[in-house]
């Protein structure tokens, strides 16, 4: 049995790297700076009207758009203020992951903490303005609440277990096959033990938690504006990103993940194989219910990934990654109360917590975005008869959240939206013939005047005799609705015009020192016209 000195050796290691996520935390919300176009629709989406929300046919996570709403309201929507909001994501993680070791084996959570709270992705990415923090502090609650439930299966705990389930995916869409996933994992522990009025409660709980998310499917409908966001994915795609998902180091990160689940599932194959003969106890079910939290999620996830069909970012995968981690550290706390288990598991959190701390660090000092710099010195330099314009047009969210200069700007292809991405208006300009007229005839008046034009985010300046690549209208193209293609096609228009009748542009590199590579756009002023 584990040692009085191992446990509290491990209580105050987990404390201690408790504290190194706070302060890598703090770290993060001083630097990430402004926000980027994602968080700022976020923010548009949380604090508009709701009948504004509902014409623009955009469902949205109604709790994560609550929290927004109501942090906003206390706080004020400041970048610190918001940045603290990340922070709040962060100490979620880390009281969930205390409350969780307590609630299923008692000890300390120490594969949870130094793998996913010290995990770059989740310190960059899980506390920005969206759901995929706090959509994965409620993946871990539901881990938690399933394997309370198996053991002690009483009207409070199934209760707090399906409240998580409905709550998880109004914080992040991704969560709800995760939610089913793991009710899934619960609900085969029940079918083995022949726990029937257990596995036919969890059976319902998970049909309600289809219904909740019923509105969400509306925007997988064909035909539907997102058909501009599909892309064709593989599982080779997959994989890559979720190895970069990892985290840093990239050599290192995804060789420790495959190696813990290996450890976890191969421990708790062998444990219950000695233990088949024996009745059934608590360890057992909670090896078996890890074993298929970890098999059934990974499997549901790339699934779900491979339906939705979009370019999976790594920030996609926080929700697995949160599953998996939770599933592993009660794997291996489970296991840990035998032989040296316990002692190994304790030198991997101590050896690896200041390895993942100093590799995440770089990213932790980056900028989020510069387009609010951009914005502040364009109010500042621009004059009120130039025209901006930004390209490609997603920027424009950002910029709309910051510039409140008095200077007209567009975006590449003009929009008459802003506020959030509204893809049923790209899916028009997809769809036209001439997408750039009224932006060539906008930048050809103002030049033509005498003024500036700003151009944010720059274009694709062609080389002697090459010429753009100019594509018919969606899907009529080889590209179909690959909406990358035309905006390079567009971007390629764009610099070609440019290059035929700007008689001066100064290009200027993008502003800040350190700045995240998903926003960091360079600022160019053109001057003077010729036919």
């Amino acid at each position: 049995m584990k040692t009085d000195v191992i446990k509290r050796a491990e209580v105050f290691a987990a404390i201690v790297i408790s504290l190194l996520i706070l302060f890598l935390l703090i770290v993060r919300a001083r630097h990430a700076g402004g926000l980027w176009r994602d968080e700022c629709a976020t923010m548009r989406l949380a604090t508009i009207p709701t009948s504004v929300a509902m014409s623009w046919s955009f469902p949205f996570p109604l709790l994560l758009s609550l929290i927004v709403r109501v942090h906003s309201s206390l706080f004020g929507i400041s970048d610190l203020s918001l940045r603290c909001l990340g922070v709040g994501t962060g100490v979620a993680l880390i009281g969930v992951a205390w409350l969780s070791a307590r609630w299923t084996r008692g000890g300390a959570p120490l594969i949870l903490l130094s793998v996913l709270g010290l995990n770059a992705t989740f310190l960059t990415w899980g506390t920005t303005i969206r759901g995929y923090g706090l959509g994965s502090v409620a993946i871990v609650l539901a881990v938690s609440l399933a394997a309370r439930v198996l053991n002690n299966p009483t009207r409070a705990n199934l209760i707090a277990l399906l409240l998580t389930f409905l709550a998880g995916p109004q914080l992040l869409v991704h969560d709800a096959a995760l939610m089913l996933a793991i009710a899934s994992a619960a609900i085969a522990v029940c079918v083995i033990r022949r726990r029937w009025k257990l596995a036919l409660i969890l059976l319902v709980m998970a049909g309600v938690t289809i219904l909740s998310c019923l509105p969400f499917l509306v925007l997988n409908v064909p035909g539907n504006s997102n058909i501009v966001l599909k892309y064709p994915t593989s599982f080779a795609g997959l994989w890559y990103n979720f190895k970069i998902a990892c985290g840093p180091p990239q050599w290192l990160a995804p060789m420790v993940w495959s190696a813990l689940v290996c450890v976890a599932l191969g421990g708790a194959i062998y444990r219950l194989a000695a233990t088949r003969r024996a009745p059934p106890s608590r360890e057992s079910n909670l090896l078996l219910f890890g074993i298929s939290v970890v098999v059934i999620s990974a499997a549901t996830y790339f699934v779900f990934l491979r339906v939705l069909n979009y370019w999976p970012h790594p920030w996609y995968y926080l929700p697995l990654l949160g599953v998996m981690a939770a599933a592993i550290d009660l794997i291996i706390g489970t296991l840990s109360t035998f032989r040296g288990a316990g002692f190994a598991r304790l030198v991997f959190a101590i050896a690896i917590s200041p390895v993942l701390a100093f590799a995440t660090w770089p990213k932790l000092i980056e900028r989020q975005t510069n387009m609010d710099m951009i914005a502040h010195s364009l109010e500042e330099n621009a004059a009120p008869s130039d025209l901006i314009v930004v390209n490609p047009w997603d920027r424009g969210v950002s910029f709309n959240w910051y510039y409140h200069g008095s200077a007209r700007w567009v975006t590449v292809p003009m929009m008459s939206e802003y506020r959030i991405h509204r893809y049923d208006l790209l899916k028009a300009k997809m769809m036209s013939a001439n997408p750039l007229d009224d932006l060539f005839e906008s930048i050809a008046q103002t030049l033509r005047s005498g003024r500036q034009v700003w151009l944010v985010g720059g274009a694709q300046w062609l080389k002697p005799g090459e010429i753009p690549h100019w594509l018919p209208p969606a899907p009529n193209s080889e590209f179909g609705w690959n909406n990358d293609a035309y905006r390079n096609s567009w971007s390629q228009q764009l610099g070609a015009f440019l290059q035929q009748h700007v008689e001066q542009a100064e290009i200027s590199p993008a502003p800040g020192i350190s700045v995240n590579e998903v926003e960091k756009e360079p600022v160019w002023r053109l001057a003077g016209w010729h036919e």
